[in-house]
């Protein structure tokens, strides 16, 4: 019997539902996880289903991961074999591995990640550049992932600068030689089999009685074509997700998928799990008026399960975009508790001034988003060797080791290798029968490297040892033990020995390396160095990769117009995905968050100036605290003007265009040619009382050098507001 009383009223309501199908609206912080496994655990302990009856899908293999183990210790002494949890694309491989061969598809296929698809595309378009092909790759995956082929009506339309069509049509023609997928293809090519075998469809149909997807404003529209091949008569469906927090639309996520769940499936019943276990009622209060802005969404309100408590959000205005991070950083020092604290921003550009400011104090810190290990180039190398064992056709791995180092194949030959036939290792050696000496002699080496790991794969030596005599046998490790760069040869071959030893424990046998490499391309967060949110210091990340974290204290920065909502967010949905994005970082933070903005930003080499985002002043001012009263609605335009200088005036934002998003001179500030600044401006001084047409009668507090300004600090009776001397509306009195 699984107890259910720690749970509140809604969440053991949508546990105990298997009447309906659910869209459970999860609320940020609502113990959503909890829920879900509770219901997996539930149905499990009381025979409504049995563990291979349920299939449960996340969206990252680490969820799925913690999924499982809440389920384990929910039923200790449970036999849970065959509960399938599951990311998406890992259960689409699943099937494929299975039945894939149905649709024409080898079980031996490889999938290739973004910057593979991007090699092949070099091969059927290779007059363009890598910065076209990668533009070429993201739509082809756009077009996968709502459903479309080259052939379809409109694909042109997503790429219309290029030949896309064309372009698409020969990637898919060189992909399917190759006898691999793309990631997109997971889910394309399985609800494909879904839809055309009827046997494999009725088979899924009949064994799973309850299937549950979490984050499910996440998924796009072949995900959603996916759910609803699998869902059968008998099937309950349980969809967990919010889509205020929907920010992935870049991905191909589609929010109306849970806006429309109610219409696009039968019997269903919503559920909202609207009280916050994370946050203080200040902050919930903020964030909630915040999101209640946008029109497309469900209606729901945050409510703290901790009553009415913690302080207001603090506004911090800066001057410069140095002069936040000054800010910042000398805040954290000065609190303290750096484990437990985040700054998040838009974008990854944002992060060296405060790495800049947090090294100078001697913070430590941590940026969460680095490159990852496995797209390291002699990551990527020694892969390739594994790939090609897998897989005989696969050129991307071929075109990419075959001559490095150096064994006298250059493209021409690599061209006469590749006409010899599609299994690429018999066309090699067919082309060393037939080579001048220097290509034949570096291609009877390859082989020769080559036919001992198989060998060795057939005779069950370990994998980790096989690949440690490839990258010998081969060259690899001699390439790179030979850079003149004592640092860069050191991790290069500290990366190698890593990536050895993760294939020791991964056992021996064909099987074994094609399950390595199927979960390495589905989770690459299983291989190399430790997770850095693990290490101690303040955590630096962009607000995008914050989903699904918490802190007891977050900095939000850069709240501005051009930052969020970025300059190209012009349309009504776009601004609402930007409020969105603004909306879950705030709801990061447990108890006390901070939303900073500055007046003027370095971009791309040029000083900007910058209003305060909308999204300050879409919250009442009664739910913020430290310096808002400057957003004030009646005072916002003329304070914000003192801050900057009452002579500068502000272009209206430029359309889009395919310039850098901040190289364009359109928000460049301007000076009026009938105003100028006065010739002797007005000094102040702490203790000095003054008046503002914005603000009434206030005193200045404080007085800071910034640069070649000064910069007032002065405490009206409602706020503390800051100016600029030289070009403060203040009068003294």
């Amino acid at each position: 019997m699984i107890d259910l009383d720690d749970l509140n009223e809604e969440q053991r309501s949508a546990v105990l539902d298997f009447d309906h199908n659910l869209l459970i609206l999860a609320c940020a912080g609502s113990g959503k996880t909890r829920t879900i496994t509770s219901k997996i655990a539930y149905a499990i302990s009381e025979g409504i289903c049995k563990p291979y009856q349920i299939l449960a899908v996340t969206f990252t293999n680490r969820a799925a991961g913690e999924m499982r183990e809440r389920v384990e210790a929910m039923l200790p002494d449970t036999d849970l074999s065959g509960l399938e949890m599951r990311t998406f694309h890992s259960f689409g491989a699943y099937m494929l591995r299975r039945y894939g061969s149905r649709i024409g598809l080898s079980p031996t296929f490889c999938i290739y990640d973004d910057n593979d698809s991007v090699s092949l595309l070099s091969t059927v378009v290779p007059t363009l550049d890598k910065k076209d092909l990668r533009q070429i790759q993201k739509a082809i995956s756009s077009a996968k992932d709502r459903g479309l082929g080259p052939s379809s009506p409109g694909v042109e339309q997503l790429l219309p600068d290029y030949d896309f069509r064309t372009s698409f049509q020969r990637y898919e023609d060189a992909l399917e030689a190759s006898g691999n997928v793309d990631f997109a293809d997971l889910i394309g090519k399985s609800t494909r089999l879904l839809e055309e075998d009827e046997e494999v469809a009725s088979y899924f149909r009949n064994r799973f009685r309850m299937i549950l997807v979490d984050e499910y404003q996440d998924s796009n529209r072949m995900q959603f074509e996916m759910l609803r091949a699998l869902v059968g008569p008998e099937t309950r469906l349980v969809t967990v997700g919010d889509d205020d927090q929907s920010i992935y639309s870049f991905r191909g996520a589609e929010i109306e998928n849970i806006l429309t769940f109610a219409s696009s499936f039968s019997n269903v019943r919503e559920i909202k799990l609207e009280k916050n276990y994370r946050s203080t009622s200040q902050i919930l209060a903020a964030a909630s008026a915040l999101i209640s802005k946008n029109k497309e969404r469900h209606k729901k309100e945050l409510v703290s399960a901790y009553g009415t408590t913690g302080s207001k959000p603090a506004v911090l205005f800066c001057m410069t975009g140095t002069s936040e991070g000054e800010r910042i950083a000398d805040l954290i020092r000065n609190i303290g508790d750096y484990d437990n604290t985040a700054i998040l921003y838009r974008t990854n550009a944002q992060s060296q001034i405060f790495e800049q400011k947090l090294t100078d104090r001697r913070i430590p810190y941590k940026v969460i988003g680095a490159l990852r290990f496995y797209e390291r180039e002699e990551v990527k190398d020694a892969l390739s060797l594994l790939y090609l064992m897998m897989n005989h056709r696969d050129q991307v791995s071929f075109r990419r080791v075959i001559n490095k180092p150096s064994r006298g194949i250059g493209s021409a030959k690599l061209q006469m290798i590749l006409s010899e036939g599609d299994d690429l290792m018999e066309a090699l050696r067919s082309f060393s029968g037939k080579a001048p000496k220097s290509a034949r002699e570096g291609a009877e080496s390859f082989l020769s490297a080559w036919e001992r790991a198989e060998k060795a794969l057939g005779e069950g030596i370990n994998l980790g040892d096989i690949l440690n005599d490839l990258l010998l046998d081969t060259g690899l490790y001699d390439l790179y033990n030979s850079d003149p760069d004592r640092t860069t040869r050191k991790t290069k071959i500290e990366n190698l020995g890593e990536l050895v030893n993760v294939l020791h424990e991964a056992g021996e046998g064909r099987d074994a390396l094609s399950a390595f490499l199927e979960k390495l391309t589905l989770d690459s967060t299983m291989l190399g160095d430790h997770d850095p949110a693990s290490e101690s210091g303040v955590t630096l990340m962009t607000m995008h990769n914050t989903k699904g974290l918490e802190f007891d204290r977050v900095f939000v920065a850069g709240v501005e117009e051009e930052v969020i909502p970025g300059r190209h967010d012009d349309t009504p949905s776009e601004v609402e995905e930007e409020r969105r994005i603004m909306y879950v970082a705030m709801t990061r933070a447990r108890k006390s968050l901070y939303l900073s903005y500055a007046a003027q930003r370095l971009m791309w080499g040029h000083t900007e100036y910058h209003r305060p985002s909308r999204f300050l002043t879409d919250i009442p001012q009664m739910f913020l605290g430290g310096e808002a009263g400057a957003l004030s609605a009646p005072a916002a335009r003329s304070s914000y003007s003192s801050h900057v200088g009452d002579t500068l005036h502000y272009r209206p934002r430029t359309p889009v265009s395919s310039e850098p998003s901040w190289s364009r001179k359109g928000v460049v500030v301007h000076r009026k040619k009938s105003e100028s600044r006065p010739s002797a401006p007005v000094r102040f001084e702490v203790g000095d009382r003054v008046r503002s047409e914005a603000f009434g009668e206030g005193e200045v507090i404080a007085v800071e050098k910034a640069g070649v300004n000064k910069i007032l600090s002065v405490r009206f009776p409602s706020s503390t507001a800051k100016f600029v001397e030289g070009s403060a509306k203040l009068e003294k009195i």
